[in-house]
């Protein structure tokens, strides 16, 4: 819950110079061997799904597709549309002395930038000044820096690197066509253009083990989280008859929204053994100013069939990021036992800060093998303290003689800072054990939490990169820009269907019942464990 306040400095610097004529001159890159064997394409040796180029494309701003340009570099013209692959992620980091931001970022270990890049990412160097001499002065430094660490690389790895990496030897304000135009209004140090082509805002390149200071690292986060991208929208398309429920639709949502939804009839529901959450917060640009700062839970709550007001069984829950937009992809399928009498259902979104907010469901059957249609609430979390596992009594509970599969399903996030010497339960590894029949014991726990990077390691799987806060320390159970993702566990093994089994948990620190020590801080708040948990069975 933390926040750390930054300020960007984005001078609106004037420019008088028109843009500079493109060199629209080809440049032949093609100088592979004919071994007679066809070989992958660049997209496809990656794994990487591909996408053509638009050539059609007439944008010039966030959130558009891009359209062509030229830009010229040390190395001579580079044109966009003649060096699309279909999947590379294209990073713009400018530079203008005076300014600390840009300093930082220009300054920072140009190897752990280059160690971090993935195999799909160029890189533009480009300079705000407007002096031919100080731009090459600019450029070529960080040129004559990078080319010490390739140095130390094989040549074919030091090649590869360069056929990356673009020195842009005019300035940025007068540079690729409709770039130097766009950046005389906007001012970005960094913006980029993604696989799909799109004009991206950039989030705030700061590294908390460098005292927030501007790490060109950080930049890479980007195009990390492109690629996530590139695979989630890939996996969406590729999945097969599935039914997509709107629930809302842009709407600018803050506080509690409520809506009524109509979903298939029963027989309908009965075929379904997966069930998504598709949830956008978006915001205006700048994001730092049209986003939320905070990192607040957000909740998907289905209200009562019987009484429609009662509104507290939760669906889903996130997290959301420091000034910055996300999208995420829930896994829901157990829940599927809630719904599966289908028709008229009411759900209600709760925020504490404004978005524009977008939610699909979305039903369709993976072949997962029997679809839940019984579910039975376990325990909730409460106040993590000494008392914390006598509030939680060992379950008997009989599942059906027909069942087919067990499953045990908890959504857990822990919250709570400061106010412990352990920095529970939010920047702990807090952990939760869950016996069978006195027998086999699950565990979930947090190994991540209080690490310096423990959410910028996530990225991968769904982080919104860049926050504008103390985004990077690991969490127990959530990172601020991602889904609490459920907890699932097959138990059908270790239970005896149409029997009286008994499930135990507890919630422990170090192995121990968790006894908070007061930290003395006079700051933050005490530890809390934020849990949903229920058996599930499928037949």
């Amino acid at each position: 819950m933390l926040r750390l306040t930054l300020v960007l400095l984005l001078p609106l610097l004037a420019c008088k110079d028109d843009a500079a004529p493109a060199d629209d001159s080809a440049v032949s890159t093609d100088d592979s061997a004919d071994t007679g064997t066809p070989q992958p394409s660049h997209c496809a040796a990656l794994g990487l799904p591909e996408r053509a180029f638009d050539a059609a494309a007439t944008g010039d701003g966030y959130d558009e597709v891009a359209s062509d340009f030229t830009v010229s570099t040390l190395d001579g013209p580079w044109t966009f549309s003649e060096q699309w692959t279909g999947c590379d992620s294209y990073l713009f980091i400018n530079f203008i002395s005076g300014y600390d931001y840009p300093e930082q970022i220009w300054a920072s270990d140009v190897g752990a930038f280059l160690r971090s890049a993935p195999d799909n990412t160029h890189t533009f160097f480009m300079s705000y000044e407007q002096d031919d001499a100080e731009i090459l002065t600019d450029v070529e430094a960080i040129r004559d820096r990078v080319e010490a660490e390739l140095a130390l690389l094989t040549e074919d790895e030091a090649a590869a690197w360069r056929e990356r990496l673009h020195y842009v030897d005019e300035s940025a304000w007068t540079t690729g066509d409709w770039i130097g135009r766009w950046l005389q209004g906007s001012g970005a140090w960094a913006f980029a253009i993604d696989p799909t082509q799109t004009v991206r805002e950039v989030g705030y390149f700061a590294n908390p083990g460098r005292n927030w200071a501007g790490e060109l690292a950080y930049a890479n986060n980007e195009a990390t989280y492109y690629n996530h991208e590139l695979r989630r929208d890939a996996a969406l398309a590729a999945e097969e008859g599935v039914t997509v429920v709107p629930v809302f639709t842009g709407d600018s949502s803050s506080a509690v929204s409520t809506v009524d939804v109509t979903l298939p009839d029963a027989a309908t529901m009965a075929g379904f053994d997966t069930w998504t959450l598709d949830l956008t917060l978006g915001c205006a640009h700048p994001y730092y100013e049209g986003c939320g700062e905070w990192d607040y839970l957000v909740n998907l709550y289905l209200c009562d069939a019987d009484d429609p007001e009662r509104c507290t069984t939760e669906l889903g829950r996130w997290v959301t990021a420091y000034a910055r937009p996300g999208r995420w992809v829930t896994d829901i399928s157990p829940y599927l036992a809630l719904v599966k009498d289908g028709g008229a259902r009411r759900v209600r979104f709760a925020t504490s800060q404004a978005y524009d907010l977008t939610l699909d469901f979305r039903f369709s059957n993976q072949g997962r093998g029997g679809a839940p249609t019984d579910i039975e609430w376990l325990w909730g979390g409460g106040s993590f303290n000494e008392g914390y596992n006598d509030a939680h009594e060992t379950v008997p509970f009989t599942p059906p003689a027909d069942a087919q599969r067990v499953e045990l399903v908890a959504v857990i996030s822990g919250h709570g800072w400061g106010a412990e010497v352990e920095n529970c339960a939010e920047f702990c590894n807090h952990e939760h054990h869950f016996t069978v029949n006195g027998a086999a014991t699950y565990v979930k726990d947090h190994p991540l939490a209080g690490s310096a990077t423990g959410c910028v390691d996530q990225i991968a799987d769904g982080v919104v990169p860049n926050q504008f806060g103390t985004w990077p320390y690991g969490r127990g159970g959530w990172c601020p820009g991602l889904d609490v993702a459920q907890y699932v566990v097959d138990i059908t093994a270790d239970v005896t269907p149409g029997e009286e089994n008994t499930l135990t948990y507890e919630g422990l620190f170090e192995g121990q019942p968790y006894v908070p020590e007061p930290s003395g801080s006079g700051q933050g708040f005490g530890a809390r464990i934020d849990m949903v948990s229920w058996l599930v069975y499928s037949r």
